[in-house]
């Protein structure tokens, strides 16, 4: 606790919070001005979030009522809602859990750098202090509060576990908050069990191997108590989202390990391919290098063992891109472990270092160092840069046919973009999710197998009237029984989005719903933001629109 506050008074923390705050406000700020007024998340899935938040209030774990789904990828995300999910500021709460989260990510970070670069002298340097600031870029922290999501608490959680290895590398005992931290981190994010395991591999160097497995034991102990709540619900042990999102199928028959094996070739090989994996395996090979350096050093080697193991199985089989937030938790780890132990020389730090000796560590970051931050920083710029586009996207679409299914069609409605639509509406509005994330009969069915018969039986059995989709999503086309009555499009490129159109189409469910759908969209047209235009009855489903 000393030295936390020592970090707050030195500077690096309270430098690096401000500048944080300030982006996220200055981005908070852009997106309610280009919106005319709404703050909009540059993600529909946090709205799934409180969707699930607000039927969980109702002792319902799905979006429907009398369907139980599971659409969140994060077992504790949904939960903080809750208590909350009847007030009209709903909607707000993750920016502001997020923007609390950050500011305490930016003073461990503080405290992280103080720690690698020995506890004297430090707190005052300006080059600490420039680093701190860097990291806050590199690890996209003002990009990923914007997000809405559960990665900025999820790199808090990360940010701990790194102080506690590096509290093991100078053999003092790890704070008890870091511990809890690397015990909690696989509920935010089922990934986190990779830096729980580092923790663990770094406790057992210390010869401390029941804490160790202590630790990998109470850890599971939540993500397994809920795979049990999700069987008795009749859902895969995973959720829905995990399986969709990481390419798992979820046909009744195919086993787990099947899937997931399959899932990690598929990703293994798109690895080749993804120019976004490239920071974490270029600190993969770097945390390799440095366990070789250090293997004459049980401690040290034992800490980047983990740290190396931890970003190759992230950069191999861990979820990435999605506008650049899936990788970062790895990335904060592995990141602070790689400057900790580059800054020490494995041949003159003793096994049994006092902890506030300096000696062996150097007294101040080097110029290199902060280069290479700094590059990783500007890496990073793209997704920040683009936060307010990609917000806007997301208003300018999911938006606009949220308020077409809340405002002007009070029927039953399926989507492929469940967020918006299913946040903030009436309970008993049904909405079908084609993609699956709030449907278990959807997620059962591959995109493959999705064809215009399915599609039709789908739509007919829960009666469905009016359908919002991208038309691309479905390999084999759509029913010629659903009738293109618009064409919602944006004049941006998107960000976020999938495209800059979505079809809005009326099934025959009745003779009188073409009519509904119709009217629903000519009042939406008349209440559209400027920039934002509907084709009324389109020649054509082509990501194109007519000129504004």
């Amino acid at each position: 606790m000393a030295e936390l506050l020592s970090v707050l008074h030195a500077g690096g923390g309270l430098l690096g919070s401000l500048i944080y705050l300030a982006t996220v406000a200055f981005l908070s700020l852009a997106i309610v001005g280009m919106t005319g007024g709404h703050f909009v998340y540059t993600l529909d899935d946090p709205y799934i979030h409180l969707a699930l938040a607000e039927r969980i209030r109702t002792w319902l774990y799905g979006i429907n009522a009398g369907e139980f789904a599971s659409p969140s990828s994060s077992i504790v995300w949904p939960l903080v809602f809750v208590p909350f999910a009847h007030r009209a500021w709903l909607q707000y709460l993750p920016l502001f859990l997020n923007a609390l989260c950050g500011v305490a990510t930016v003073f461990l970070l503080a405290l992280c750098i103080r720690r690698s670069f020995g506890i004297r002298g430090v707190a005052t340097d300006r080059r600490a202090r420039l680093l701190v600031v860097l990291l806050t870029f590199a690890l996209n922290l003002p990009g990923l509060t914007l997000t809405g999501m559960e990665h900025v608490l999820q790199v808090l959680l990360s940010v701990c576990c790194a102080y506690a290895v590096l509290c093991i590398m100078d053999n003092v005992e790890p704070p008890g908050w870091t511990l809890l931290a690397a015990m909690v981190l696989p509920s935010v994010r089922y990934e986190g069990f990779l830096l729980t395991a580092a923790v663990a591999l770094a406790l057992s160097a210390t010869k401390r191997r029941r804490d160790a497995l202590l630790l990998v034991g109470c850890s599971a102990m939540v993500p397994l108590g809920f795979s049990l709540f999700l069987r008795h619900l009749g859902l895969p042990a995973l959720p829905l989202s995990v399986l969709l999102k990481s390419s798992a199928q979820v046909h009744a028959g195919t086993s787990m390990a099947a899937r997931v094996t399959g899932t990690m070739l598929r990703v293994a090989l798109a690895t080749l391919r993804d120019p976004e994996r490239a920071p974490e395996l270029i600190l993969s090979v770097v945390l390799g290098y440095l366990a070789r350096r250090s293997r004459t050093k049980r401690t040290l080697f034992f800490c980047a063992l983990g740290g190396f193991c931890a970003a190759t199985l992230q950069t191999i089989a861990g979820p990435n891109g999605w506008f650049f937030r899936y990788e970062i938790y790895a990335l904060a780890f592995t990141l602070l472990l790689a400057i900790a132990l580059d800054a020490r020389t494995p041949e003159s730090v003793p096994e049994e270092q006092p902890a506030d000796s300096g000696a062996p560590f150097r007294r101040r970051p080097s110029g290199l160092l902060l280069v290479a931050v700094a590059g990783l920083a500007a890496v990073y710029m793209q997704p920040l840069l683009a936060t307010p586009a990609a917000a806007l996207g997301i208003y300018e679409q999911q938006f606009q046919v949220a308020r077409l299914t809340h405002d002007f069609y009070k029927g039953r409605v399926a989507v492929n973009d469940l967020g918006l639509v299913s946040f903030n509406r009436a309970p008993t509005q049904y909405v079908l999710d084609l993609y699956g994330l709030g449907s278990l009969e959807s997620a059962r069915v591959s995109p493959l197998d999705k064809t215009p018969a399915w599609l039709d039986h789908v739509t007919r059995e829960h009666q469905i009237g009016l359908v919002a989709v991208y038309p691309e999503w479905f390999k084999q086309g759509v029913p010629n029984t659903w009738v293109p009555l618009g064409k919602l499009c944006s004049p941006h490129a998107p960000v976020s989005a999938v495209y800059s159109r979505v079809i809005i189409y009326a099934t025959a469910i009745d003779a009188g719903n073409v009519r509904r759908v119709n009217e629903a969209l000519q009042k939406l047209t008349g209440a559209l933001p400027p920039v934002t235009t509907v084709e009324l009855h389109p020649e054509n489903s082509l990501n194109t629109c007519l000129a504004h």
